[in-house]
């Protein structure tokens, strides 16, 4: 049985839709806490499906994995008794998916207790998006991907017309509406996604858009420029949001 065709099998049942049947957070909300956390829920981008048994680790300051646990049935992980107003980066590991990173404030990750929804790539997904710009991904580097978001109504949407920059980095490329790769494109399109590819681990400084600032992201620096961390072999996932 495969289950990305058929789903996941988890809690004694077959389950035909992307939610498994994740319990960490609603267990963390129903109990006593102190201190900030991070409540998250992992997925694969190319089929929705939720992960479980990702391995889920925060990074310390030598980039090293620290405090792991595994995702349940729902893709759903909790970290916490976390310092408060902390930043975090968080590292998620699973077999057929490029590993990813959030960077993660721990004051914003709590204000009113909103969910990371960190996507993986999958391995083809990948490899298919380096076709579209012909290009190909060079091992021992890294990506650097960004959501760009508008109010809409309640919700959130993708922001058109916006640019990010990146120190030593240029320019990234961005995703047409179809949110495939398209080197003839010079800002975002309806999904409001951009990416830096072959990205030399370590540190970079991002200048986002007028008017919009890290959600699920590190602070501002004092230049107004957003601290970003790419490891090798890895996505750096990023979400701004605009006003």
């Amino acid at each position: 049985m495969d289950s990305r065709q058929l789903g996941l099998v988890a809690c004694g049942w077959l389950v035909l839709v992307a939610s498994g049947c994740g319990e960490a957070i609603d267990n963390f909300k129903n109990s006593e806490h102190q201190g900030a956390f991070i409540l998250g829920r992992v997925r694969g981008i190319a089929f929705n499906l939720s992960l479980r048994n990702a391995n889920t680790c925060l990074l310390d300051a030598q980039d090293q994995p620290t405090h792991c646990i595994l995702s349940d049935g729902g893709g759903e992980f909790v970290f916490q008794d976390l310092p408060e107003r902390s930043q975090q980066r968080v590292l998620l590991r699973n077999s057929g998916y490029w590993p990813l990173i959030g960077m993660i404030n721990t004051a914003r990750s709590v204000a009113n207790s909103p969910v990371w929804e960190a996507a993986m790539m999958d391995n083809f997904v990948v490899d298919l998006q380096a076709k579209k710009v012909d290009r190909d991904f060079e091992p021992g580097t890294g990506l650097l991907y960004f959501e760009i978001q508008e109010p809409d109504g309640d919700e959130w949407k993708g922001a058109q017309n916006r640019q990010v920059f990146g120190e030593q980095l240029g320019t990234p490329y961005y995703f047409n509406d179809s949110n495939w790769l398209d080197k003839n494109r010079s800002s975002t399109a309806s999904k409001g996604s951009a990416i830096f590819v072959n990205v030399k681990p370590g540190w970079y400084s991002i200048k986002l858009p007028d008017g919009c600032g890290p959600f699920w992201g590190f602070d501002l620096d004092e230049r107004g420029l957003l601290p970003t961390y790419v490891a090798a072999d890895t996505v750096t996932e990023l979400n701004v949001r605009c006003r």
